[in-house]
Order: C-alpha cells, then structure tokens, then sequence
C-alpha cells in the first residue's frame, strides 16, 4: 500500500507471523529496495525497528514469485491465495508458510475450484484441526456436522449432504484424478468456510 509521496506500507507473513513493514521511498526507482516488495515475492529480511514500525535494513534474499502472473488466471489464483492468507493466518508456522508458497508456485490451469478447497482443507489440518468425518464411515443422504469437531452426528450445526463429505474425503486422501461438479464444491467450500471461520475466530 502507498503511504506518503513514495513509501510502501507492506503487510508481510512470516517469522514474526503477520506484520507491517514501512519501506521507505519503495515506490522510487532509486530506493534500493524498488521492485523487490511486489505483490507475492517471497524475501529473507533484515529488519530494524522504530517504535512500532519495522523497517527494511537489507534483502538477503528474494524469489520473485510475482514472475509467475503470466494471465490473468495466475494472477487472480495468487490473489486469492494471498488475501487467505492476510484473513487467516496471524501466527507463523513453517508448515502455513511451506503450504501458501507452494500454492503461489502452482499454475491452476483449470482446476482453481479443486485447489481451493484441498488449499482450505490442508489449512485446517495443518493449524491443528483435522475433521472427524475425514477418518468416519460417511453415511448418504442429509447429514449434520458438528463445527467444534468436524463430526457427524444429530447435534451438528451444518447439513451437508454425504456425498460432499465423501467427495472431501476423496480429495484428502488423493484417489486419483477425479472430477468434481461445480455444485460438489461450492457446497465443500461452503463447509471449509464455516469451519475455517469456527476455528480461528
């Protein structure tokens, strides 16, 4: 974000969990940091700090992963990824980091609505929550799924149909290639969403 006449306010997820790094005259050509704090470059820092402003000391790093924005396709992909991130990830941990790089790395071709949601589900997995109903016998027809523990039972929050759990299940454990309507995961996502909005409240 520009702040000033030339200085660049950059929220930044990392070490230090999420955080504000001011850079000072970044958006002049003639700032020795011009350029490298694009929109999804991954960077190893040094930072000082005034206050409670960090402030860049030097780049002892950096992969430009805003090379990657080929079309318009990646670009919305990695922006998506991005503003994940920037709502949900407030405290660092290596495996979040390894999971959003490897995401900004990946070309979603045809396939955003798949990698959305196994992004979302490896997120909760990964932050400590890994649904009951992933390790269940998943019965048909209206189910209801707890939020607190990602289990299926009459005192569950959500309906959801068994198919979408079993289609969930599918993705997690990778039987190969398998297509998924639109329907089918707008209603995975939609249940990610509630879980992922239950456990990082």
């Amino acid at each position: 974000m520009r702040v000033g006449d030339g200085d660049i306010l950059a929220r930044l997820y990392g070490t230090g969990g999420m955080m504000d790094v001011l850079v000072r005259d970044g958006f002049r050509v003639s700032c020795a940091f011009s350029g490298l704090f694009e929109p999804f470059n991954l960077l190893e820092l040094e930072l000082s700090q005034m206050g409670s402003v960090l402030l860049p000391e030097d780049v002892l790093g950096v992969e430009r992963l805003s090379f990657y924005c080929r079309d318009y396709r990646r670009y919305r992909w990695m922006c998506w990824v991005s503003l994940f991130a920037l709502r949900h990830m407030r405290f660092y941990d290596e495996k979040l980091l390894s999971l959003l790089v490897g995401a900004l790395r990946t070309d979603p071709k045809r396939r955003e609505g798949v990698l959305r949601v196994r992004f979302k589900l490896e997120f909760l997995i990964l932050s400590g929550f890994k649904p009951k109903f992933l390790g269940e016998e998943v019965g048909r027809g209206t189910l209801k799924v707890r939020l607190s523990d990602g289990g299926v039972g009459e005192d569950g929050e959500v309906e959801v149909e068994g198919s979408v759990l079993r289609a969930l299940v599918r993705l997690h454990s990778g039987e190969g290639r398998v297509r998924y309507s639109g329907r089918a995961l707008a209603k995975m996502d939609e249940l990610l969403e509630k879980l992922i909005e239950y456990h990082t409240k």
